[in-house]
């Protein structure tokens, strides 16, 4: 697989996490505005790793694209 190949599969990868993750944060939400705190606490750990898995997959497409933070040097 390509570098292009593999950023455009771990960003469709990222985008289907990122639509889970937002499900998974309702959830916890939901529950939240419903007064069931013990609901909440127990949804949160999925969105949590959820949010992580994501998370990590969204620096890597940066890594491999070579984006880097930070000031840019002038030329």
């Amino acid at each position: 697989m390509t570098g292009r190949d593999e950023i455009r599969e771990m960003s469709r990868w990222y985008a289907a996490k990122m639509t889970h993750t937002g499900t998974l944060a309702m959830q916890v939400a939901d529950r939240l505005a419903a007064g069931d705190t013990g609901g909440a606490n127990a949804a949160l750990p999925a969105y949590l790793e959820a949010r992580m898995l994501a998370e990590g997959v969204a620096g890597e497409i940066l890594r491999l694209s070579g984006y880097r933070s930070g000031p840019v040097a002038a030329d």
